[in-house]
């Protein structure tokens, strides 16, 4: 009798455990600022934060105990690849730049991965997946892009160069203004196109650029690979990092003489 009692005094405080442990589980997966979803080794959520649930602008409760792919992101190829892969092969695949839409009003951008959770034997118990939203960083790179490619089509000379004035960037206008190919010019200073009389001109814009003002259009002259000399229109601007502080120099430029190449006509 005395047995009996200890033994069911120790499965309660066993269960009592087991149940503090899961609530304080969800607890802190529920807290997490990132997307979190669990589930079991029949493929059914038991455990869903309200941000992974946000993705698709529902709630947790609308995932917990339904199976994995009748409920979740709008956009669900590579989250179902992912999941698949744990469940198939018992190992962890990752997804990246998932485009995700919520209930139409905007899009956003998670990675993500889903690792195979075991039992103590080794058999696998379920699936937890962990994302992240990446949209900023997307938007960025994707702002990126179109600049880049904005820049380098430009018919002006659009050239960067580091705080040194080595040069970084060449573009397109650069190779049709200067001759020089943009292989041959990165890793080279910005004064190879600089007349040796106007030397100390460029140093002074460059100073003042470098202490962060702004050049606005000015004329002055540069020389072509063939060795002409070409009257120019300049704009010298500061690039800056994310602190703020000057890294690098743009300047933009256009042939002002009148064997200038003309912008091709829209056919």
């Amino acid at each position: 009798m005395f047995y009996m009692d200890w033994l069911s005094r120790e499965l309660i405080n066993q269960h009592v455990d087991l149940r503090n442990e899961r609530q304080l589980l969800e607890i802190l997966i529920r807290s997490l600022p990132d997307g979190v979803a669990f589930a079991d080794e029949n493929q059914i959520y038991q455990i869903v934060n309200p941000v992974f649930a946000g993705y698709s602008g529902q709630i947790p409760e609308d995932f917990i105990g339904r199976p994995l792919h009748t409920v979740g992101p709008k956009m669900v190829q590579d989250f179902k690849r992912a999941t698949d892969i744990v469940y198939n092969e018992g190992r962890p695949a990752t997804v990246r730049r998932m485009p995700l839409e919520r209930h139409g009003k905007k899009w956003i951008y998670v990675d993500g991965m889903a690792s195979p959770i075991r039992d103590e034997a080794g058999v696998l118990a379920g699936m937890l997946w962990h994302s992240f939203d990446v949209t900023t960083s997307v938007l960025l790179e994707q702002e990126r892009s179109r600049t880049a490619m904005i820049v380098e089509n430009s018919f002006d000379a659009i050239i960067s160069t580091s705080a040194e004035g080595i040069i970084a960037t060449w573009n397109k206008g650069a190779e049709l203004t200067y001759g020089y190919k943009k292989a041959e010019m990165i890793g080279r200073p910005l004064t190879v196109i600089v007349p040796s009389d106007i030397q100390l001109e460029h140093a002074g814009v460059m100073e003042r650029v470098k202490s962060g003002k702004h050049i606005p259009f000015f004329t002055t002259e540069r020389i072509c690979k063939s060795g002409r000399r070409i009257p120019v229109g300049v704009t010298v601007s500061p690039i800056r990092n994310e602190a703020g502080e000057v890294t690098g120099v743009s300047t933009i430029s256009r042939d002002l003489s009148e064997s200038a190449p003309s912008a091709p006509s829209i056919k």
